[in-house]
């Protein structure tokens, strides 16, 4: 059975359109992901809200991702899992990233609220925290599913 991905990109081609039409490539094997931003972008024509929705499928759901993204992936030094998350948007040369983010599941969106909303570039620990919380993500464990 065909994903919807590629059913929207067979019938984007079938349907005799040249050029511009929109490709989704992601590093790892996480099908589920690349579907979800493939859909996104295809519906709404907005790559960055593409990228967002698809990295947030694997920080919500992380057993379709190998676990080695979002809540419940590997801990870091000391033993807790924090988040990292950078995303940067071509249109408006911007970037906005956290680093060792605690207790927010959606590091992606965090990352993105530091490029909409601030005039910095990465906040890192409870910098990040907090500001997620003023932004209204949601403080939740980030232990294993």
């Amino acid at each position: 059975e065909k994903s919807h991905a590629i059913a929207n990109h067979n019938n984007l081609i079938n349907s005799g359109q040249r050029g511009n039409w929109p490709i989704v490539i992601s590093t790892w094997d996480f099908v589920d992901a690349v579907e979800i931003a493939y859909d996104t972008i295809v519906k709404t024509n907005d790559s960055l809200e593409a990228v967002v929705s698809g990295c947030s499928f694997c920080e919500y759901n992380p057993q379709f991702c190998g676990f080695s993204v979002g809540y419940g992936a590997k801990p870091d030094s000391v033993g807790e899992v924090t988040l990292d998350a950078l995303v940067m948007y071509g249109p408006s040369h911007t970037a906005g990233a956290v680093g060792q983010l605690r207790e927010i599941k959606n590091a992606i969106g965090v990352a993105r609220a530091v490029m909409e909303h601030t005039t910095h570039t990465l906040l890192v620990g409870e910098s990040a925290t907090e500001f997620a919380l003023q932004m209204g993500f949601k403080r939740t464990s980030l232990d294993s599913p």
